[in-house]
């Protein structure tokens, strides 16, 4: 009795005999499954090489017996990892349920597939099938990612040679500063509010699609120059001018900290025969004469022309 087991085409054992015959029974095979032994006749136990010698006259009788194999399954994971802990089936025998091989993950990287044993072949799901045997060896393949960079500059200028669009996930990249007047750039953040932490690399542990906006702060104990005329002509702090402003260097650099500010007009304005009439942002004179200056941050210097 071989129980499910059989033999080799080129072998088999005798169904007869006699008591001149000495033979020796051939063990049988069973795809998935260990030989344990014969158990019958004048055995005890289990016995796998069974001989009958000359001279035995009596029927015999003898039964196969078997242990179920189990067959290891082992991942080479290239610093990759299952998301879950029972994803990471180890064993399996002939009569398990189709087993699926779980797709592992790791960080930065793409993955694209299994190969098995020496193969070379790739496969995303590779399937361990009810009646495969065999120990299995599966190694993960991986593509390194590549993530998209945003830089909003926030009305500032970077220049195209400085731009970062991407970057690849295992190289640092050094973030390049934009340049808008009159402010002192203050980082790169991954949020419109400017909080947390400034990000002044990308490193080679970051991953994902990046967004960063760029924040300023305004330049301080800045001065521009304010010149005033006299139609076209320059009113300055010579003696010999025909204009002459009182406390004249008082008011010809204004400091700034702001991208708009208004500062103190001087008032004690001479001209012989004339009379002072008010200060204007335009050789004109058209419009209203200003009640303090503006400054609004698009020049180191403020033109202003006296109206007599």
């Amino acid at each position: 009795n071989l129980d499910v087991g059989s033999l080799s085409d080129t072998v088999s054992n005798p169904e007869k005999y006699s008591f001149k015959d000495t033979f020796t029974l051939y063990n049988p095979e069973r795809p998935g499954y260990e030989f344990l032994g014969w158990t019958g006749t004048d055995l005890v136990g289990y016995v796998k090489e069974v001989t009958i010698p000359t001279g035995e006259r009596s029927d015999r009788e003898y039964t196969a017996h078997w242990k179920l194999t189990t067959y290891s399954i082992t991942y080479n994971m290239d610093g990759g990892s299952f998301e879950a802990e029972d994803d990471a089936v180890s064993t399996y025998t002939i009569n398990s349920d189709e087993i699926k091989i779980a797709t592992p993950v790791k960080r930065g990287h793409e993955f694209i597939g299994w190969s098995e044993g020496d193969s070379d072949k790739l496969v995303m799901e590779p399937k361990i099938t009810t009646g495969s045997t065999g120990n299995k060896e599966y190694t993960a393949h991986w593509k390194v990612c590549s993530y998209k960079v945003e830089l909003d500059a926030n009305e500032g200028t970077l220049g195209d040679e400085k731009n970062i669009t991407s970057y690849t996930y295992g190289k640092e990249v050094t973030l390049p500063e934009p340049t808008l007047k009159d402010y002192l750039f203050d980082g790169w953040y991954d949020n419109e509010e400017f909080s947390g932490n400034p990000i002044e690399k990308i490193t080679d542990t970051t991953v994902g699609d990046l967004h960063l906006y760029a924040k300023y702060s305004y330049k301080k104990e800045q001065q521009a120059t304010v010149k005033y005329y006299d139609g076209d002509n320059l009113i300055t702090s010579d003696e010999g001018s025909t204009v002459q402003i009182e406390d004249f260097d008082k008011y010809s650099l204004t400091p700034y900290t702001n991208k708009k500010i208004s500062f103190e007009l001087p008032e004690k304005v001479m001209k012989k025969g004339y009379t002072f009439d008010g200060w204007y942002d335009n050789k004109d004179l058209s419009g209203e004469a200003l009640k303090s200056g503006e400054y609004d941050g698009d020049s180191d210097v403020i033109e202003l022309y006296a109206k007599f």
